[in-house]
């Protein structure tokens, strides 16, 4: 089952990650690339060991998480 959530992270930002496996497994934390989503990993989940759970975030500015309306900078980019 996938399930899709939103995290705040600072600066009044949520990020939309989407999750699925086990509750309780191994955790796995798949990072997609500039222009893309969680989608791309979707298919790896059949696959993947059971006792795993697969956690996609969305990154700023791509699917449901926020955009920041400010320009970004390294600073802002630190998920701290």
């Amino acid at each position: 089952m996938v399930t899709k959530r939103k995290l705040p992270v600072r600066d009044g930002i949520s990020l939309e990650f989407v999750e699925a496996g086990d509750e309780k497994g191994i955790p796995l934390l798949l990072i997609h690339g500039i222009a893309d989503s969680w989608n791309a990993f979707l298919r790896l989940h059949p696959f993947l060991d059971r006792n795993l759970r697969m956690i996609a975030p969305y990154l700023r500015g791509h699917g449901e998480s926020d955009k920041p309306v400010a320009a970004m900078t390294a600073k802002k980019w630190q998920m701290t």
